[in-house]
């Protein structure tokens, strides 16, 4: 079974709630790295930008400074659920 099947048809977001694009490409081409919505819709404004952060190391994207804490459990789930599904 894909674990991913369930996340395929995106839950619509309660009003004032915007999805949380992790990476679009530059070009315009391709799919943006998304949060699944369920998992968006539950998310703090601080626990996002711990996502995103997150996100923004384990892709290359930025190297973390100093020695942050980066096993925040709740922001590690949807980082690897967006992780393992694209």
């Amino acid at each position: 079974m894909n674990p991913c099947a369930a996340l395929t048809a995106q839950e619509e977001l309660p009003p004032g709630i915007e999805p949380l694009v992790l990476w679009e490409p530059p070009d315009g081409e391709g799919d943006p790295v998304v949060v699944d919505n369920m998992l968006v819709r539950w998310l703090r404004p601080h626990q996002r930008e711990g996502v995103q952060f997150m996100f923004e190391c384990v892709a290359g994207l930025r190297m973390p400074e100093g020695r942050g804490e980066l096993s925040q459990l709740f922001c590690s789930f949807p980082l690897f659920s967006t992780r393992l599904c694209t």
